[in-house]
């Protein structure tokens, strides 16, 4: 099992390959081999690091590393002869003679949408184009794929050409670690004085859409406060702030840096609903960590969030700031819809695999790899 591009900057990333690998290892029906990344490590069960067999970073951007990553998993399928690789986020740049399973994650479909365009130079849109093009070709060497929604993967096969005979969809899951936490109500209708906090756990990615936060503070006034998760040494950490400042708003804007996924629940808690206004994903955890803690969602209109979350969120049209701001006063000055959304998400996440019931579908689908 390749874990080694679930880094801290890959959010989901993390989640899905922690899961898999902590389940896998106490399954004794499979021999499971980890090669992980550093930032993966303190996230094992001890049974797990048992059977971490090397530690290694796969970056797409660093020629050396990529070779040192080629070098480690082609060293260690060597030594353990497994029956199948199971890469959870591909593409891997190369080809290791081996069954292989990768996981597809790549939000094609909405970046390739007017509403991202917009926020990309025509350098970025070359590079996009090139890399997506250069990925068709090794996602296609895969001899199996897995998605988290049925969108994602059928739109991938009808611009790579790849079978969706050989496909299949997995949805995502709530981490374990949120199964053993009682999560607390909010209690922000029993206390209207205090700032309605919302929370958005997300990467500075140009696709999170972060700017659409800074649209909007200056038009809040003093009863809102936003959560973010922005790492402190990334360059668009200080930008962002920076552009904050200068609006010289009475909404109140706190930065949690990198959060560890077992620190998210209580990250959760403290807050009253969840704000997700990117505008290109596949399959959020979030939402179904939202779910999970009985916070509703607010979400851009768009096609892969409705996929998700159904009638389990409040949409808002993330290009227009009036249409999120009545959205925003909307589930902060009327309980009854914000109880309402926390049941319909409560009965939404019920259709949703639970980590154990996900960890066995992806084993059976590895299974039938050994078995053509």
């Amino acid at each position: 099992m390749d874990c080694s591009s679930a880094s801290k900057s890959t959010g989901g990333n993390v989640q899905v390959c922690m899961s898999f690998a902590n389940i896998a290892a106490e399954d004794e029906s499979i021999d499971v081999k980890i090669i992980a990344n550093h930032d993966l490590m303190p996230l094992l069960t001890q049974n797990a690091l048992t059977k971490v067999v090397a530690r290694c970073f796969r970056p797409a951007q660093s020629v050396i590393s990529y070779l040192r990553w080629i070098i480690t998993v082609y060293n260690q399928i060597k030594i353990h002869r497994p029956d199948v690789l199971f890469v959870p986020y591909g593409p891997i740049y190369w080809n290791f003679y081996i069954p292989t399973l990768q996981g597809f994650a790549e939000p094609w479909e909405p970046k390739s949408n007017p509403l991202y365009l917009k926020k990309c130079s025509n350098n970025e849109k070359l590079r996009a184009y090139l890399r997506k093009k250069i990925q068709i070709i090794f996602y296609r060497k895969s001899d199996l794929l897995w998605c988290e929604t049925q969108n994602a993967i059928e739109y991938f096969c009808k611009v790579s050409g790849y079978p969706i005979s050989k496909t299949k969809v997995i949805p995502n899951s709530v981490p374990q670690i949120f199964d053993a936490i009682n999560i607390k109500d909010s209690d922000y209708f029993h206390n209207t004085e205090r700032r309605f906090k919302f929370l958005y756990v997300a990467a500075p990615y140009k696709h999170k859409n972060h700017d659409l936060i800074l649209d909007i503070v200056g038009k809040l006034g003093d009863k809102y406060e936003f959560h973010l998760t922005l790492p402190e040494n990334h360059i668009y950490k200080n930008y962002f702030f920076n552009i904050f400042k200068s609006k010289k708003t009475q909404t109140k804007i706190v930065n949690h840096g990198y959060v560890k996924v077992n620190e998210l629940p209580k990250l959760y808690e403290s807050c009253d609903a969840i704000f997700m206004p990117s505008i290109a994903e596949v399959f959020s955890a979030s939402y179904l960590e939202a779910m999970l803690c009985k916070r509703p969602v607010l979400a851009s209109d768009l096609p892969f969030a409705k996929e998700v979350l159904a009638d389990a969120a409040l949409y808002f049209n993330p290009e227009s700031t009036d249409s999120v701001i009545q959205k925003i006063k909307e589930i902060s000055c009327n309980k009854d819809i914000y109880d309402n959304l926390v049941i319909k998400g409560q009965i939404r996440l019920m259709e949703y695999l639970t980590p154990m019931e996900k960890y066995s579908e992806t084993i059976n689908y590895l299974k039938s790899l050994i078995n053509k």
